[in-house]
């Protein structure tokens, strides 16, 4: 896929807008747009609430959600060794759904190499009423289990300029046919990309 993005911030408010289109794949293309807020509620602890609107492009699936709409609400806790733990929950109008993640994340130093490299560990539960929202009659609930890993390993080639590898693990746990991109059922995924960024 083709992803694009671009993100700001002033003070403590957050946005994004990212686009996805994939090349070749059953999985639909996918644009979001979020704002949210964050607390520095102590210098080790903040809070962020957030809302995120999504709009899927030619949904393989007939009666899947064309848009929909999830508020979050996440805390971050950063320990004495920079290990940042994190709880975030989150709800969707369309698909009624609730989920609930817990992560850890550390960015270990590479000083050889100029770079560091970001980890990321999670694992979540996700509870829907109404898998398609879109399709006349039906009522597909579902609720799945996930856990996961993201790395990131940058290179600054400029003052404004980064360049990452970027890998992405996630496996869900007796989830629904019709939420996962292969349509099969549960399933694991791995990506991996190469990104650019452009900080100003």
């Amino acid at each position: 896929a083709w992803q694009v993005a671009v993100d700001g911030a002033v003070d403590g408010w957050r946005g994004q807008f990212w686009s996805s289109r994939p090349l070749d794949s059953t999985a639909p293309g996918e644009l979001r747009s979020r704002i949210g807020y964050v607390w520095a509620v102590t210098p080790s602890l903040s809070i962020e609430v957030s809302g995120t609107h999504f709009w899927y492009v030619d949904a393989p699936i007939k009666g899947a959600a064309g848009h929909s709409f999830e508020g979050n609400v996440r805390m971050t806790w950063t320990d004495r060794n920079r290990w940042r733990w994190g709880l975030e929950s989150g709800y969707d109008i369309r698909f009624h759904s609730r989920v609930l993640e817990g992560s850890v994340e550390y960015d270990q130093p590479l000083p050889r190499w100029g770079t560091y490299l970001e980890g990321r560990l999670y694992a979540g539960q996700n509870m829907a009423d109404e898998v398609l929202p879109d399709a006349a009659g039906t009522d597909v609930r579902d609720s799945y289990g996930y856990w996961g890993a993201d790395f990131r390993l940058h290179y600054r080639i400029s003052w404004h300029t980064t360049v990452a590898e970027n890998t992405h693990t996630k496996q869900p746990v007796n989830q629904n046919q019709y939420w996962s991109p292969q349509l099969i059922g549960s399933g694991g995924r791995t990506w991996f990309g190469l990104s650019a960024s452009y900080e100003f």
